[in-house]
């Protein structure tokens, strides 16, 4: 059986192209995070999703740029399978994550959706306490 970072949202193992395994920091990170997003979006088409895998790359390099203490989340696991993008979100503060797990749906995270033919209904997210065995397999 596959471990959770190489499975689907839905449990299905992957068949896609691994964009970022490690997440933003990879060895940096400090700790295990305290919850986990899992999410899931298909973009209009594969001009929107080339679009989408260059932002990926850039918001990469601006979220490596900080140091850890200034860290409070991190993505991970980013896969894609034709115009679908799935990834985590890794948090390391329960109030900041309280604060931000919605911050998709309004603001500037609404605004770059646009780019991509999305709206954040059209993201599929999941939220999950990680358990105090957890293993980024």
């Amino acid at each position: 059986m596959a471990s959770p970072a190489d499975q689907s949202p839905d449990g299905e193992e992957y068949d896609s192209e691994l964009i970022e395994r490690g997440g933003s920091f990879g060895a940096r990170t400090r700790t295990n995070p305290v919850a986990i997003s899992r999410c899931s979006v298909e973009v209009a088409d594969h001009e929107a999703a080339e679009r989408c895998v260059t932002a990926l790359i850039q918001f990469e390099r601006y979220l490596r740029k900080r140091p850890d203490d200034a860290t409070f989340y991190e993505w991970a696991n980013i896969r894609r399978k034709g115009n679908r993008f799935d990834f985590d979100i890794y948090w390391y503060d329960w109030r900041f994550f309280e604060d931000r797990k919605e911050a998709y749906k309004v603001g500037a995270h609404a605004l770059a959706f646009q780019r991509f033919g999305t709206i954040p209904s059209d993201f599929t997210v999941q939220h999950q306490r990680v358990p105090a065995d957890f293993s980024r397999g």
